[in-house]
């Protein structure tokens, strides 16, 4: 059943020292029973650390040398234990209610979903955009042959 599933949401952070402390008390905030926290930092030079270890007792950190957003979500993911994986980047936030909607459209017959995130300005006002934009409605196999 889904309301039993296991979300981890991973950030991987490199030198947003003054974003990723919101990213994280977003992550945190998600309304779901079961939620996991994985930072990576990848090696950020300045104060990134230090605001990412001010949530210590709350999230997982990792710390590797830096070698790039998509090795610090592998490493990410290879420590996660979530049915659900959130990948989020650290200048950005989750609504609290990402995984009820999800469970709303849930299906056992879908690997990923894709949503819509409100644009927000560095001081987190919303800017009226959306990402990604969609001018039509797309089907699934839209969808796909995007990918492709």
């Amino acid at each position: 059943m889904i309301s039993e599933a296991e979300l981890s949401i991973i950030i991987p952070n490199y030198n947003y020292a003054r974003y990723v402390g919101t990213a994280i008390r977003s992550a945190l905030d998600v309304r779901w029973p079961k939620v996991e926290v994985i930072v990576v930092d990848d090696g950020s030079t300045h104060d990134s650390l230090a605001v990412i270890e001010s949530f210590a007792n709350e999230v997982t950190i990792l710390q590797q040398p830096n070698s790039g957003q998509m090795s610090s979500c592998i490493n990410g993911f290879g420590r996660s234990v979530g049915d659900f994986i959130i990948f989020l980047d650290s200048d950005d936030r989750l609504h609290p209610e990402v995984m009820n909607e999800l469970a709303a459209v849930w299906s056992p017959d879908a690997c990923k979903y894709q949503f819509q995130m409100r644009v927000i300005d560095a001081a987190g006002n919303p800017t009226g955009s959306v990402l990604p934009q969609y001018y039509k409605c797309p089907k699934p196999e839209d969808i796909r042959e995007c990918w492709n």
